[in-house]
């Protein structure tokens, strides 16, 4: 931590390390392959759920789900968030 923003008279600060590589994180994490503008695989947090504005999505998105891994996040989804299944 640094003395970064007490000029602007924060009094508390945070720290964020970056997340390591977990494998065998499921369902709280599902690893999403390298393709299409996705250029490394990836983890979705499936914990960490955010609505965004469309808007924000200029650019299209940057890899397409093959229908088995969106089967797999939506599976991890309903068991995160306990909703009962189909």
């Amino acid at each position: 931590m640094t003395d970064y923003g007490k000029e602007f008279g924060l009094t508390q600060q945070a720290a964020w390390n970056r997340p390591a590589r977990i494998e065998d994180a499921e369902p709280l994490r599902i690893r999403v392959p390298a393709s299409g503008r996705l250029r490394q695989a990836s983890d979705l947090l499936i914990d960490q759920l955010r609505a965004i504005d469309n808007r924000r999505l200029i650019q299209g998105p940057l890899t397409r789900l093959s229908p088995a891994l969106l089967r797999k996040v939506a599976e991890a989804i309903r068991d995160v968030l306990d909703f009962p299944d189909d």
